[in-house]
């Protein structure tokens, strides 16, 4: 019994020591700090590197790096165009990333995930999977030709109400519609000019639809 005290005190450096290990990467973003850190046994750990914003008991990840805890070296990083949540499960880490999507009654836009990173040690290593998520729903065939039927009886000239189409059109595709991809594309020749704001809003959906184009599985 007068050993535990000694054994004790040693765990208590030894957890002190590794939790000292995650520190930000050197290349991490200038001016981040570690928000988060997640132990997953044997001296496993992740953390993450950035910037953070809270809403109410709702906080998102930007501008950020994942890093293994006591190496020097980004697993992975996302830029401040990408807004992120984490999800500890009991073997990963899940980043998922967050996007306003048509997906609500009467095509109402939700903030929900969209493509996520999963994370898990396998052999002492870090093992990444990425999916789409496949409990968002989709447009069904009635849902699709009335996205397509309002893509048709657009004015001419971009306004609010053609981005707000063109997201509808992005989702009928991850739907299955071909005729809603081909309509998706036209948007800036058809439409455009746009002004500043819309065109970095028409620039965040065509970005989101050549993920989904690359990566989809």
């Amino acid at each position: 019994m007068k050993k535990l005290p000694f054994y004790l005190m040693l765990l208590l450096v030894t957890f002190a020591a590794h939790a000292q290990e995650c520190a930000c990467p050197s290349g991490a973003p200038e001016g981040g700090t570690v928000m988060k850190t997640w132990q997953f046994g044997n001296g496993n750990g992740l953390g993450i590197c950035g910037y953070s914003t809270m809403e109410e008991a709702d906080t998102t990840y930007t501008k950020f790096v994942l890093f293994r805890c006591g190496e020097d070296k980004i697993i992975e990083n996302w830029t401040v165009n990408i807004s992120c949540k984490m999800e500890r499960t009991r073997d990963a880490l899940l980043v998922k990333e967050m996007y306003n999507l048509p997906v609500g009654g009467n095509f109402s836009t939700l903030w929900r995930p969209f493509y996520v990173h999963q994370f898990t040690f396998r052999g002492g290593k870090v093992v990444e999977t990425e999916y789409f998520d496949k409990k968002l729903p989709k447009y069904s065939k009635d849902q699709i030709a009335s996205v397509i039927r309002q893509y048709k009886e657009l004015p001419q000239g971009g306004t609010q109400q053609t981005i707000k189409v063109a997201n509808m059109l992005f989702w009928a595709t991850v739907s299955g519609s071909a005729e809603a991809e081909t309509f998706l594309k036209t948007i800036p020749e058809k439409f455009g000019p746009f002004s500043e704001v819309l065109t970095q809003e028409w620039n965040d959906i065509n970005a989101r639809y050549e993920q989904w184009k690359s990566r989809k599985k």
